[in-house]
């Protein structure tokens, strides 16, 4: 049931999928999920709920690795010197769904830095989606940050085709804690339509 599955998971190019699959009146369940995508890996448990209002998506995932350049590469399994923060990923109708996810990733590659340890939560509320804790392990130094994003027909609306990392960016309420050396972060501030945006650009 790989295409059910994309309703939830952006499926691309070549990927393996096990588990279980029940389809219900009111619901979809994925139970035992096994997924693999080139060197990356996910399992867990997949609920989405059609009960005549808004659908509702339930999910608790974990990796032991996923490869960021490779899922989010211009030519699906392709993998360069990491990905393009500019280009756009469909989103379909993922924003009109209700989310309580959490996910844990035991190591996040093609970042340009180790990232290890990571654990994210995202619930949704009407047209924002909250993702807190977000915690990681950034070159053996804790991070530990809150996120809201638009989402529903406000995060649509931004590019129901497609929107880049950077577009989202501008959007995003970032709250960051980090023990980390000054010299290993790299900010620019610029100005964006009149207000100014903190966008975090790469580590150095």
């Amino acid at each position: 049931q790989g295409s059910e599955l994309g309703e939830f998971l952006p499926l691309r190019g070549r990927f393996t999928l096990d588990g279980r699959y029940h389809d219900q009146p009111g619901r979809r369940l994925f139970e035992d999920l096994q997924l693999r995508v080139g060197d990356s890996d996910l399992r867990g448990r997949i609920l989405m709920r059609y009960d005549g209002g808004r659908p509702e998506v339930q999910a608790r995932l974990a990796s032991d690795r996923l490869r960021l350049d490779q899922l989010l590469a211009a030519d699906s399994g392709q993998a360069g010197d990491g990905f393009d923060l500019d280009r756009p990923v469909e989103i379909g109708d993922l924003g009109l769904n209700a989310l309580d996810i959490e996910l844990r990733v035991a190591s996040l590659d093609g970042v340009g830095r180790p990232v290890r340890d990571v654990l994210i939560a995202a619930r949704s509320s009407g047209e924002r989606l909250s993702l807190a804790p977000i915690r990681a392990t950034v070159d053996a130094s804790p991070l530990e940050a809150s996120l809201t994003l638009p989402w529903g027909r406000r995060l649509t609306s931004l590019g129901h085709r497609g929107i880049s990392i950077t577009r989202l960016a501008r959007e995003a309420e970032l709250n960051l804690q980090a023990d980390l050396a000054a010299e290993k972060l790299r900010f620019q501030t610029r100005l964006l339509e009149r207000d100014f945006a903190l966008e975090l650009i790469g580590f150095e």
